[in-house]
Order: structure tokens, then C-alpha cells, then sequence
């Protein structure tokens, strides 16, 4: 966890996924992503610029050959291997 911030009348823990992914996150006006997770929701912290959100067919996952991060598989972009990152397993990896 990096930091906290407010929503509403709570507050919520953000955890820095840049970080791990050895990257930075980029721009003046950041934004949050809401993402649920097994402990509570908490917040990633992302780019301003809005990412790209794809639906994959689930026939097309496949398993990821990295280990750096845990995944629950990646899928074919071209010639790129895309991870697909499980929050909940990153979250409580990070706590160990």
C-alpha cells in the first residue's frame, strides 16, 4: 500500500501497482481504479489517461510463463504475451 485516499465517508487503502511492475505511472491529474479484493475494496492508482478495457473470449486465455506478478493467465495482443494480473492474489502477496 502506498497511500489512502477518501471516497465518500471512508477511506480506502491504494495500492501501487506501478511499483511492482517496475513502471511508472504517468501524468499530472491520477487517477483511481475501485477494485474488489477478499479483504475489502481498495483503490489502484492509474494513469489519467483512461485505459483501454478489453473483453476476452474465455476459450482464449492462456496460461502466463512469467513469474514476476501472480496471474490467472494472459492472452495474445499481436506478438505480445499480456498478463492478466489477479488483485486479489497481489494484494496478499504484498502483506506477507
Amino acid at each position: 500500500m502506498s497511500s489512502v485516499t477518501r471516497v465518500d465517508q471512508g477511506e480506502l487503502p491504494v495500492f501501487d501497482l506501478a511499483e511492482l511492475l517496475h513502471v511508472s505511472v504517468r501524468g499530472d491529474a491520477l487517477m483511481c481504479l475501485m477494485a474488489k479484493h477478499p479483504c475489502g475494496t481498495l483503490a489502484i492508482c492509474i494513469d489519467e489517461e483512461m485505459p483501454v478495457l478489453h473483453t476476452l473470449d474465455p476459450a482464449t486465455v492462456q496460461p502466463y510463463s512469467g513469474e514476476a506478478f501472480p496471474t490467472i493467465g494472459s492472452f495474445s495482443n499481436g506478438l505480445d504475451q499480456i498478463p492478466i494480473i489477479s488483485v486479489s492474489q497481489l494484494v496478499l502477496e504484498q502483506e506477507v
